[in-house]
């Protein structure tokens, strides 16, 4: 879950300074809720395979930006990039996207009903500001 800390508390503007990745944990037994920060850099759009939505899964995929704004805003010089959260191992890779392209939200599609949970690609539009245009950009998960 992405969590904004601030989020419309000053202007209509839905980004608060830095949204970052954590996971909730719920325990219903001890009536709490455990938090657990993955990635506190400038992330949105958390999405995974749908398959999976509900059960333990390893990985997840996310929108993050060289500035928080550039989520929301083209500012001077707007860059993000599609990350891969390796839930288990802790770790993170990025793809950079370039210079004044921003990315939508991306759609995991797996390559068939069998295949494994990484086992497909990353779809969604991104806009090149520099043409004013956008793109279909599809990217191996």
């Amino acid at each position: 879950m992405v969590v904004h800390d601030h989020a419309f508390a000053e202007d209509r503007e839905p980004l608060s300074d830095r949204p970052r990745l954590e996971r909730w944990t719920i325990d219903p037994r001890a009536r709490k809720v455990l938090t657990e920060t993955i990635d506190d850099r400038g992330t949105e759009f958390p999405r995974g395979d749908e398959r999976l939505t509900g059960r333990r899964h390893r990985y997840g995929y996310t929108i993050g930006a060289s500035s928080v704004r550039d989520l929301g805003a083209l500012g001077d010089d707007p860059r993000t990039g599609v990350r891969k959260h390796d839930l288990v191992g802790g770790t993170t890779v990025e793809v950079d996207l370039g210079s004044g392209r921003i990315a939508s939200e991306m759609v995991f599609v797996s390559d068939g009903s069998a295949a494994g949970e990484d086992d497909g690609w990353l779809m969604g539009y991104v806009y090149d500001a520099a043409r004013d245009a956008s793109d279909l950009v599809i990217i191996d998960a």
